[in-house]
């Protein structure tokens, strides 16, 4: 199951939370397309925040499915934060955002933290 909601009031951060098992592609699919129609919804720049913790992806063509969904991602979303701690997965996330270009928009954060400070706009630095 992944549970998608709005982060903050002010309706500028969508978070999806992964809970194992994340059971088909279709699921993950579903997820991602509540939160481009929450996107859609609002006229503002949204960022998004996957957070899939331990949850393992479904078997099948991991590359086609994010090129999938990657390329109908709303114009109004500026930032996709991505909290991927597995070195594998990371790999596959890294080899689609250098196919299809994506390193502006895209950044791959090695834990929860450190992503929510990048989608709120807040220094993790210090």
């Amino acid at each position: 199951m992944i549970h998608v909601y709005w982060f903050n009031d002010e309706k500028t951060i969508i978070r999806l939370d992964y809970e194992s098992p994340v059971a088909s592609w279709q699921e993950y699919h579903d997820a991602v397309n509540l939160s481009y129609d929450m996107a859609k919804s609002v006229s503002h720049q949204v960022k998004l925040l996957h957070n899939p913790g331990n949850a393992a992806m479904p078997a099948g063509n991991a590359l086609a499915e994010l090129n999938r969904a990657i390329r109908r991602v709303p114009p109004n979303v500026e930032t996709v934060a991505m909290v991927i701690t597995n070195g594998f997965a990371r790999r596959i996330v890294q080899t689609v955002m250098y196919i299809m270009r994506l390193s502006q928009s895209y950044k791959i954060v090695q834990s929860l933290e450190e992503g929510e400070a990048l989608v709120s706009g807040v220094d993790s630095t210090n």
